[in-house]
C-alpha cells in the first residue's frame, strides 16, 4: 500500500476510501481538460483539516462541512505536486467564495464588535 505521506491518526479503512476519493477526483480534473499531474503519494492525507483544526470526515455521504477535500492552494495552477492539501469542504467553500482582503476585513469588523460587546 505504501502509505508514505498518511496521518497515523487516520481511523482504520479510511485508505480504501481515500483511494476511491482519489481516482473519482483525477477523473473529473481530467474530464474538465484541467492539468493533473499528482501521484496518490503526492498528497499528504491528514486527519484533521489544517485550516480549522477540526476532525475530517472521510466516510460522509452527502458534502458537509467537515467533508474531505482536495484543495489547490493556489487556482492559477492546476492539480500538480506541491499545490494540493487536503482541508475541510468548510475551508474550501470559504477560500474559494471570499478573498484574503474580504476575510481581514470580516476579522476586523468580528474583533470590533467584540471589543464594543465588551465595553
Amino acid at each position: 500500500k505504501g502509505k508514505t505521506n498518511w496521518d497515523d491518526n487516520l481511523e482504520e479503512g479510511v485508505y480504501e476510501v481515500v483511494r476511491k476519493k482519489y481516482r473519482n477526483k483525477k477523473a473529473s480534473v481530467l474530464s474538465k481538460g484541467e492539468e493533473w499531474d499528482l501521484d496518490f503519494d503526492d498528497i499528504r492525507w491528514t486527519s484533521r483539516c489544517p485550516v480549522f483544526d477540526t476532525p475530517l470526515d472521510y466516510f460522509a455521504e452527502s458534502i458537509q462541512d467537515n467533508s474531505v477535500t482536495l484543495n489547490r492552494i493556489d487556482d492559477i495552477f492546476g492539480y500538480i505536486n506541491g499545490n494540493v492539501n487536503v482541508i475541510s469542504y468548510k475551508a474550501s467553500k470559504m477560500k474559494r467564495n471570499t478573498s484574503v482582503k474580504e476575510l481581514k476585513q470580516m476579522v476586523e469588523y468580528l474583533n470590533k464588535q467584540e471589543l464594543d460587546k465588551n465595553k
